[in-house]
């Protein structure tokens, strides 16, 4: 690729453009790693003296550049622009505003210099204390993913600044103002047991009538920690919230009516399962009234499918009511309601899609639903009813590049991949071809996407594969690659395998 591409994009190129370009640079195979080192390092300088449209642009173009960039070379030049926009406030800006936040985000992810990262923490508490806006938030997600933060010992570092802020932000939760819990809901990896012995008082004492935001319940159940009395209490609350099954609804005016965007309590995040231990256990008195609560809002349902244009707005509600039904089906089944509710789930899911079959819907030419299909298989495959067949057929589009949504394709099959692995080993009857998958893309990698993105995929699935004691030619080669990998996501992938840290 042409360094003139890059030199005028810089200068002329929109942000999103430039974006483009710096990933096209970070996947291209023909641009040394020491070329790569000296482009960082000049754009970095760069950034001091450059007019502000040069200097956006220029921070698209290394917020994906960056992400095939050892950090070694980028982390500290990284860090004097960081500590400037700190010190004039630039970097807490909202973020759909703030270039800058763009940058932050794959910068506090790949760092590896953990005395670094724990100065951002410092920073990002900090933040909090202050009336700016909650951009610190998405700031301190990104750096919870980072594997060295999460490795992070409080033995090796001085922590006395990062724990009178965490103090601080812990004195300011209260239920009219989440935003601190949830920050430090993101640090739960760096907080004591005294600090989060006093986030759950804290949470205890708060009002729930108060709280809109359904985000709340299951921050609020996980620092409650198995606390009874707690989690009697949000039972209670999200059993009368009005979040339950949100379908944004709000009154009638006049003939029509009035609507806002669907934004229900997620109760799969709540539930005791096996992966979350700490989640709420249903008995079935409670269980029946979720079931006719669900079924109360069947002409706000009706009105939906009768008046609303099919828009993706409804995609975590009918996930959600799909999750109930099938969860729940045996307390379920010999309820007078059972069929009513079965009808209402499988008739507004289907109002959502354009499809009647999986099948169908993993055929069609509308990305749309073709992510619709791919759900309702993760949902079958987390309740154990996996049908073999849509396993080939998202295989088959996999490894035939058959768009569109392939890379949601390979996103959802490391992960059946995974734990397929962890149960039978069987892997549909199809592990020659989750084999061909690799090899196809060994020699013919997809076209027109984010290489480091399917790189990660298939060497997530050739991790697994190896787990599962399968030996193969291309499965050693993603192996290999893997090893070698110029890109950021991967070697951390390595990390966090070697040291048996699960997968995010």
């Amino acid at each position: 690729m042409s360094f003139w591409v890059a030199f005028y994009s810089l200068q002329f190129g929109e942000r999103d453009y430039c974006k483009r370009i710096g990933q096209e640079y970070a996947n291209s195979l023909y641009i040394t790693d020491t070329i790569k080192d000296r482009i960082t390092g000049n754009l970095f300088a760069a950034l001091d003296t450059a007019p502000d449209q040069i200097r956006d642009a220029t921070i698209a173009f290394l917020s994906t550049f960056i992400t095939a960039v050892a950090p070694a070379v980028w982390q500290n030049k990284f860090m004097k622009v960081w500590r400037k926009a700190n010190g004039d406030g630039s970097a807490f800006k909202e973020s759909y505003r703030n270039a800058f936040a763009k940058l932050v985000y794959p910068a506090v992810h790949y760092m590896e210099n953990v005395e670094l990262l724990v100065e951002l923490a410092s920073d990002f508490l900090a933040a909090g204390q202050i009336d700016r806006e909650n951009v610190q938030l998405n700031y301190t997600y990104h750096l919870q993913l980072n594997f060295y933060f999460s490795r992070v010992s409080r033995r090796a570092y001085d922590f006395s600044t990062i724990d009178n802020l965490i103090g601080v932000n812990i004195e300011r939760i209260v239920d009219r103002q989440l935003d601190p819990l949830y920050m430090l809901g993101n640090l739960r990896g760096l907080l004591k047991p005294e600090q989060k012995d006093l986030i759950r008082e804290k949470v205890a004492a708060m009002d729930f009538s108060r709280i809109t935001d359904s985000r709340f319940w299951s921050v609020a159940l996980y620092f409650a920690d198995g606390d009874q009395v707690i989690v009697k209490k949000l039972k209670a609350f999200v059993l009368k919230n009005k979040s339950l099954w949100d379908t944004g609804y709000l009154k009638k005016e006049g003939d029509g009516n009035s609507w806002t965007y669907s934004d229900p309590i997620i109760l799969e995040r709540l539930s005791k399962s096996e992966s979350r231990h700490w989640g709420i256990e249903w008995t079935k008195k409670e269980i029946n009234v979720l079931a006719k609560l669900l079924l109360s809002k069947k002409e706000e349902f009706d009105l939906i499918m009768r008046h609303r244009e099919r828009l993706f707005d409804y995609e975590s509600l009918s996930e959600e009511m799909n999750w109930f039904v099938r969860t729940y089906k045996e307390k379920l089944q010999n309820q007078t309601y059972a069929a009513g509710l079965l009808d209402l789930t499988e008739t507004f899911y289907r109002y959502n899609t354009h499809f009647k079959l999986v099948e169908d819907g993993l055929m069609s030419m509308d990305k749309a639903d073709v992510n619709w299909a791919l759900g309702d298989i993760a949902a079958r495959f987390n309740h154990d009813e996996v049908d073999e067949a849509q396993m080939v057929m998202v295989l088959n589009k996999v490894l035939f590049q058959a768009e569109p949504a392939v890379e949601s394709c390979l996103g959802y099959l490391i992960y059946w991949v995974e734990q397929e692995g962890y149960r039978n080993k069987s892997f549909w009857g199809a592990r020659g071809l989750i084999l061909s998958v690799l090899r196809k893309y060994r020699f013919h990698p997809l076209e027109g996407t984010d290489r480091s993105f399917s790189d990660y995929h298939l060497c997530r699935i050739a991790l697994a594969l190896q787990k599962a004691e399968v030996s193969d030619p291309d499965l050693q080669w993603w192996l290999d690659r893997a090893k070698s990998s110029p890109f950021n996501s991967i070697k951390q992938l390595l990390k966090r395998d070697s040291n048996g840290v699960e997968m995010d």
